[in-house]
C-alpha cells in the first residue's frame, strides 16, 4: 500500500470516527431534554396539586362540610390538621350529601362509621390533611 491510500483510509476512518461520536453525543443531548421535560412536566403536576390540596382550601371545603347539616345535629373537633365530626339522626338524603361533600375534598379519612338506628343514621369521621 502506498502512502496515499494509508493516508486515505485513516482519513475515511476519522471521519466515520467523528461522524458516529458526533450522533452519540447528539442523542445524549436530545435524551437530556427529554428528561428534563419530563422533569418540568412533573413539577407542574406537583405545584397543581399543591394548589388544589393547600390547606387555605381544604379549610374552606371543611367549613362547608360543617353547614351542610344544621347545627344541632353535628359535633365539630378540629385541631390543626386534623378533624373528627360526628353526625347523628341524620336521613338518607343528608347523608349521601354529606358522603359527597367529603369524598370529594381533599382529605384522608382515618376512620368512618355509619351506624344505623331504624330510618336514621349516624356518623363518625376521623381525618387529617
Amino acid at each position: 500500500m502506498t502512502n496515499k491510500t494509508v493516508i486515505f483510509v485513516l482519513l475515511i476512518a476519522i471521519t466515520l470516527g467523528s461522524y458516529f461520536y458526533k450522533s452519540v453525543q447528539q442523542d445524549k443531548f436530545y435524551h437530556k431534554i427529554k428528561e428534563q421535560n419530563k422533569q418540568i412536566i412533573q413539577l407542574d403536576e406537583v405545584v397543581s396539586l399543591q394548589k388544589i390540596w393547600s390547606p387555605k382550601n381544604t379549610k374552606k371545603d371543611l367549613k362547608k362540610l360543617k353547614q351542610i347539616i344544621k347545627p344541632e345535629k353535628v359535633k365539630w373537633v378540629q385541631s390543626s390538621h386534623k378533624l373528627e365530626v360526628k353526625y347523628s339522626n341524620l336521613d338518607a338524603k343528608e347523608l349521601n350529601k354529606i358522603l359527597n361533600k367529603i369524598l370529594n375534598t381533599a382529605i384522608q379519612i382515618k376512620d368512618l362509621k355509619i351506624y344505623q338506628k331504624d330510618d336514621k343514621y349516624n356518623m363518625e369521621i376521623l381525618s387529617k390533611w
